[in-house]
């Protein structure tokens, strides 16, 4: 679980979209590549999502919390809106909120999408996504990490530490 993955991910689905536009490709290989978008855009939220609680946590916490955190973590799942505001208002019901606010309706429209046609594909379930829509999509979720990195906001307590310990530096 890594920005390095995330990135990986990105570019899988930036390359993937290119081939679409560009190649002659039958309808079967368009559903079966709108499918695989779906698959990676889903991945990239559950990395993107994981990552960034992941670097808060382990930023001026001792070693147990970070644990338990990391531990909680991975059960998050095809991150919903529903899941990833229930697991941020764990931590504070303000990052709770401003993620509501920050991410808005286009990301959370598409995040539930993406959601929702991973577990029709996984049921082995139509789908009717094309590419397009899926690339629409991500292009929503795209910038999840910097709007999480503005919700995800250090406590009075833990800045003060950061100011102390970079000024033994």
């Amino acid at each position: 679980m890594s920005r390095v993955a995330a990135d990986a991910l990105a570019r899988n689905i930036e390359a993937a979209h290119s081939v679409a536009r560009k190649a002659a490709l039958t309808p079967q290989q368009r559903v079966w590549l709108a499918q695989i978008m779906t698959i990676w855009t889903c991945a990239y939220l559950e990395h993107t999502f994981r990552t960034r609680v992941l670097e808060y946590s382990s930023q001026g916490s001792d070693e147990a919390t970070a644990n338990y955190v990391r531990n909680q973590i991975q059960r998050v799942r095809n991150p919903s809106v529903m899941k990833m505001c229930e697991v941020l208002g764990r931590f504070n019901a303000g990052w709770k909120e401003r993620f509501r606010e920050n991410a808005g309706e286009p990301m959370f429209d598409s995040i539930t999408s993406i959601v929702q046609q991973r577990n029709r594909i996984a049921h082995g379930e139509q789908t009717d996504i094309t590419v397009r829509q899926i690339y629409a999509h991500f292009l929503h979720v795209r910038t999840l990490g910097e709007v999480l990195a503005t919700v995800l906001v250090a406590s009075k307590r833990t800045q003060i530490q950061e100011v102390r310990l970079h000024r033994r530096r």
